[in-house]
């Protein structure tokens, strides 16, 4: 496949926001994956991958993404009980990627109620 230079620069650029771009020969996804949460400080970590769709093909260039680790273990393992074409597969990334942010967002909600309730509490 001929990436177009921009995309390569895109993909090679570590704060690169998520984005989505289409083009002759395939499609390019670029998402915002969280990298690390510290409830102390709170502060968050994003990092990003990226996903080149080819009508029959997925390419993911990513650094450190425990999405894709997670699926390199379980397809290494079989245990993805799904099958296994590129779609699926990059609909199964996504939700991984979109579950992580969803779960930090229980824990801020708990830690906000918890401070509401001390900011309300009368003794």
């Amino acid at each position: 496949v001929m990436i177009h230079e921009q995309h390569r620069q895109d993909c090679a650029n570590m704060m690169h926001p998520s984005s989505f771009d289409t083009v002759a020969g395939y499609d390019l996804l670029i998402l915002r994956a969280l990298a690390e949460f510290d409830i102390d400080s709170g502060t968050t970590r994003t990092n990003q991958a990226c996903f080149l769709i080819q009508k029959h093909c997925l390419i993911t260039i990513a650094h450190d993404n425990s999405a894709i680790r997670t699926v390199q273990d379980k397809l290494e393992k079989s245990l993805l009980r799904m099958q296994m074409s590129k779609d699926n597969l990059l609909y199964y990334l996504i939700k991984l990627m979109i579950d992580d942010f969803l779960m930090l967002r229980k824990t801020l909600s708990n830690e906000l109620l918890m401070w509401q309730d001390l900011l309300l509490d009368e003794s």
